[in-house]
């Protein structure tokens, strides 16, 4: 309740707490009512290459993509709106085990607004248009395909608390790989 006293007259103002729909809901500091934090789960990334560029001929190459995320829906999740909310890595990785290295991972191949891209709960769900520039590795297409893992963004922002994780378990990594013979032109 909040009230103020204006010559000589008292004018109050009784807040209501919303109903919650959510499993958990949460109290910020500061704040008498609960919100729904914002909680999404991840089932499955899956990359394709829109395109593929040599640019220089000493072996450096862009690969333009796309991923798609596809979530888990439940009682408890939701969209999300915000700033970094997003971190997705790349990397080249070769198709036999005979090979154990990765070559060309970068940490953050989406640009600020892609990082930033919000999701509406139900909405297909797409990052277009990422960029991943390496070194062409010394493997042929078929020996080696482009993985992508997606986390929650290391310094996301939000109005209220981001809860992020994979299915089946939170502990699942969430990559998805192509073979680099997919795609090329």
């Amino acid at each position: 309740m909040t009230c103020t006293c204006t010559n000589g007259t008292i004018s109050c103002v009784v807040e209501r707490c919303k109903g919650n729909s959510c499993v958990e809901p949460v109290r910020p500091p500061g704040d008498c009512c609960y919100i729904c934090p914002y909680d999404v789960t991840v089932r499955k990334v899956k990359p394709t290459i829109q395109s593929k560029r040599n640019v220089t001929t000493n072996g450096d190459t862009t690969l333009v993509l796309a991923v798609d995320v596809t979530f888990r829906y439940t009682r408890s999740s939701t969209g999300v709106i915000g700033e970094s909310l997003w971190q997705l890595s790349a990397w080249i990785a070769p198709v036999t085990p005979t090979h154990s290295h990765t070559v060309g991972y970068t940490e953050q191949v989406l640009n600020v607004d892609q990082a930033s891209q919000s999701y509406i709960e139900g909405d297909q769900f797409i990052f277009r248009d990422v960029v991943y520039p390496f070194v062409a590795p010394t493997f042929n297409c078929d020996e080696a395909k482009v993985c992508v893992e997606l986390k929650r963004g290391r310094n996301a922002v939000t109005t209220r608390p981001f809860r992020f994780s994979s299915y089946p378990q939170s502990s699942t990594p969430l990559v998805g790989c192509i073979s680099l013979c997919t795609g090329r032109k």
